[in-house]
């Protein structure tokens, strides 16, 4: 029989003990003891093959004649009593073994429960209907990309609210309107219903719950229909404000033009000076014939030959920045009145025919769990209450 050969109060070995159980026999002893308990309960030693070292043989000379296993794996095993006073693991299992029939019933009846409760009647079903999309024709604004864009328009409050009174979930969801905190209570719905969330692929997804599986389906086509309307109406919007910046600014450069062009006419019709080099030559050979129109012409171009081209430079100026501003209007009124949509729909919602909330199974088991440990607390109470009684049954 082992015996702890550390310990002088431990020197009672597994022979002397045989009605008890193993751990009992060391129940004594504080220190190691030469032995474990492995899984089937079997007291057996450990040995381990020691490496000769001339250093260790020279200290003690003894160790030469010894032999070359020893006991060196002394396995330190608690104090029965201490490790039963902190976790109770006989007496636990003891209550179950007990009460085991008890407890078999009330997880039993708990699952029934919660089977029979997370039927339709008491849960309505929930079916679910989603969709995948990629954004197109969209401008960015900012450092954030395409995605992250729409992600930010989808959940944006407009299409929320037409949303909301396109499918008067007011009323699909039993909430009173005219109530204080409506508002409130429905945007908590909606935000449970609707999850609008960024795919790992950096698509955006949109899954909408719902009791009915059609509207569930509709809702996710609505959400995205009113994407692209917001979207257009927002670009609509700038295309607007922008044409009407550079029409203001093209009509201002029309004034412009129209003055310059009245100081140009009055130097062809007054002055005759209409195009210094196509003029040079017949004016030339008309003063040489002793034309005296000519004459006066050319004193014309020697005297307002600086201002003519100073004008006629500043109008043509102003003729190019009238000709952009009028093609950036053109664009503007084109994207202004244009119809197109903002996203590729890579997944399309439809009817789902099978519910995906509650997951009854999931809820029965949980329910028998629940049932189980609710019925050993309520064992363990009903013994400690017990105990006191008997303890002064007995003293009596």
């Amino acid at each position: 029989p082992a015996k702890c050969f550390h310990c002088e109060q431990g020197r009672k070995s597994r022979k002397e003990n045989l009605s008890g159980t193993l751990a009992d026999s060391f129940v004594n002893c504080h220190f190691c003891i030469p032995a474990c308990i492995d899984s089937i309960g079997n007291y057996r030693t450990f040995k381990k093959k020691i490496i000769d070292e001339p250093a260790i043989h020279r200290t003690n000379q003894t160790y030469k004649n010894k032999t070359k296993y020893k006991n060196i794996f002394f396995i330190r095993l608690p104090n029965y009593e201490t490790m039963e006073s902190y976790f109770k693991t006989k007496s636990i299992f003891n209550l179950i073994a007990k009460w085991k029939w008890h407890l078999l019933i009330i997880t039993v009846v708990a699952a029934i429960l919660g089977y029979v409760f997370s039927c339709p009647y008491f849960i309505h079903p929930k079916f679910k209907s989603s969709a995948t999309l990629y954004p197109a024709n969209i401008i960015c604004h900012s450092d954030e990309s395409e995605s992250e864009q729409m992600l930010q328009i989808l959940t944006s409050n407009d299409i929320m609210f037409k949303i909301i009174e396109k499918y008067d979930l007011y009323t699909h969801y039993a909430i009173d309107s005219t109530l204080k905190g409506s508002l409130d209570k429905m945007v908590g719905y909606y935000n449970d219903n609707v999850i609008i969330e960024k795919t790992p692929n950096d698509a955006v997804k949109i899954t909408v719950c719902d009791e009915d599986p059609q509207i569930a389906a509709d809702m996710v086509n609505s959400i995205i229909e009113f994407y692209d309307n917001l979207v257009l109406e927002v670009e609509a919007i700038k295309s607007r404000e922008i044409l009407r910046i550079y029409t203001n600014a093209a009509n201002e450069k029309a004034h412009v033009i129209d003055s310059l062009s009245a100081i140009m006419k009055k130097y062809g019709t007054e002055y005759g000076m209409i195009d210094l080099s196509s003029q040079a030559r017949a004016l030339s050979e008309a003063s040489a014939n002793g034309r005296g129109d000519a004459n006066a012409i050319i004193n014309n171009w020697n005297e307002y030959r600086a201002d003519f081209v100073k004008t006629d430079s500043l109008l043509n100026a102003t003729i190019g920045r009238y000709n952009k501003d009028m093609e950036v209007c053109d664009d503007a009124r084109r994207d202004m009145n244009k119809q197109q949509t903002y996203s590729h729909i890579i997944s399309k919602p439809y009817v789902a025919d099978k519910k995906f909330y509650p997951v009854r199974w999931i809820i029965t088991l949980l329910c028998g769990i629940g049932g189980c440990l609710i019925g050993i607390i309520a064992i363990a109470i009903i013994e400690g209450c017990r105990k006191p009684k008997e303890e002064v049954g007995t003293q009596d």
